[in-house]
């Protein structure tokens, strides 16, 4: 009979002993990577103060994640918890868009109701191939972020993160509410480049009088008025109305107002520009009319 042979197992330091596999946050996790240890994790991630995070692998403990729900065909890979808090994060066959349909009445059917309104960013110029992202508030008080993003050999990868019910902070409490009440972001319309056309950065911005702004990095060649062209179709396809516009070689622009009530009517002015040979910036400001 051949002897077996056994390996010694040695104790070693806790921050090396417990190690988060990096594969369990990728889309595909056949593949094996090294381990990076936990607690230069939650350093990077800055768990500074109060217990670490209880990692996992795979299915998360029992009882912290009984109202996320999941899917037909989604797989977890793991996650965190802490002091009621849950981070999972799930690969699903589903692909993104109808993921996020599926995952919308999923929550809404477990007591989650998605927050809609200011301070949440809505509206810009949006990158479909780029995380959906979406906001729910429990029926206890909880606050949950969930969100969508393509998988690397299809179908989609899903993000859960919940917080508990807080009184004075997070996205659900009272005094979040009535900050969100007060605060109007205005009318922003969502602007979706061509295609095959890769976002290389966006921003937003916004001022107490009212304007909003936002502005993307198209990588493309594309003439700027064939680009106020495509913007312009999803404009007027969101109620907006034409009114006027000029345009050179180098640069493109469009003036757009939005009757919201008789009483608010709101001017937008859309603009390309060259920035490189293979690259565009575009903007769209709203600001109301006075």
């Amino acid at each position: 009979m051949t002897r077996m042979k056994r390996t010694k197992l040695r104790l070693v330091a806790p921050a090396v002993r417990a190690c988060l596999v990096v594969s369990m946050l990728a889309a595909n996790a056949a593949a094996q990577e090294p381990c990076v240890p936990t607690d230069l994790v939650f350093k990077i991630f800055g768990f500074g103060a109060g217990p670490a995070p209880a990692m996992f692998i795979g299915a998360p403990p029992a009882g912290a994640a009984d109202d996320l729900p999941l899917p037909a065909g989604a797989v977890v890979l793991g996650g965190s918890a802490r002091d009621g808090g849950v981070a999972l994060v799930a690969t699903s066959p589903i692909e993104p868009a109808r993921l996020e349909e599926e995952l919308s009445s999923l929550l809404t059917a477990g007591g989650w109701k998605a927050m809609s309104g200011p301070p949440m960013p809505r509206g810009g110029f949006v990158d479909p191939r780029h995380q959906r992202h979406g906001m729910y508030c429990g029926p206890d008080g909880a606050s949950l972020h969930a969100s969508v993003a393509p998988g690397d050999s299809g179908g989609s990868l899903l993000r859960y993160s919940k917080s508990p019910r807080s009184v004075s902070q997070g996205p659900c409490s009272e005094s979040f509410a009535r900050r969100r009440n007060l605060d109007d972001q205005g009318p922003m319309p969502s602007l979706v480049p061509p295609g095959e056309v890769r976002t290389q950065s966006s921003g937003s911005c916004g001022s107490s009088g009212g304007r909003r702004a936002a502005s993307v990095v198209l990588a493309t060649s594309e003439p700027p008025a064939v680009l106020v062209e495509h913007f312009a179709e999803q404009l007027a396809a969101q109620g907006w109305l034409f009114e006027s516009e000029a345009s050179s070689e180098e640069i493109a622009s469009q003036v757009w107002s939005l009757t919201v009530e008789p009483t608010e009517v709101w001017r937008g002015i859309l603009v390309v520009a060259t920035l490189t040979e293979e690259t565009r910036d575009a903007s769209f400001a709203i600001t109301p009319r006075e």
